[in-house]
């Protein structure tokens, strides 16, 4: 069992420093440019800046955009289904109007007949006649 004393660790302590001061002087005589890190840069000058090479990051930018659209898609389809509902209560709706109106008709012609046995029902046919047009006028 090798025990290090306080020299030997000193000792370490600056080989290693000095193995770092290396490598960071070697780093910085590399040559700089195109040819020196191997890259392939577009050679056209013109080329457009703005296009950068690699995989675009994922940003909090993109997040907030992707939750923006699934919000935009989730109102769209609840607007959709809520229309949909309507149609088919507005479609009920003139049925049961229909089905009144049909009634109401059926009312004045039994009225009409009996008007001529009693004449003190012109009222109420007249009222009748009147409530039927108005349902129809909105239908």
């Amino acid at each position: 069992m090798d025990m290090l004393s306080s020299r030997s660790y000193l000792e370490m302590s600056q080989e290693q420093e000095a193995k770092i001061s290396l490598n960071s002087s070697e780093i910085n005589r590399r040559p700089s440019g195109p040819q020196a890190s191997g890259i392939d840069q577009p050679t056209n000058e013109n080329s457009d800046p703005s296009v950068k090479r690699g995989r675009p990051r994922a940003e909090a930018k993109d997040a907030s955009a992707i939750e923006i659209r699934r919000a935009q898609r989730t109102y769209r389809l609840k607007k959709e289904t809520t229309i949909q509902n309507l149609r088919s209560r507005v479609h009920l709706l003139e049925q049961t109007i229909e089905k009144v109106a049909n009634l109401l008709d059926g009312a004045y012609c039994d009225s009409v007949v009996h008007l001529n046995e009693d004449p003190t029902l012109q009222p109420s046919v007249d009222y009748l006649a009147r409530t039927r047009e108005l349902i129809l006028a909105e239908f």
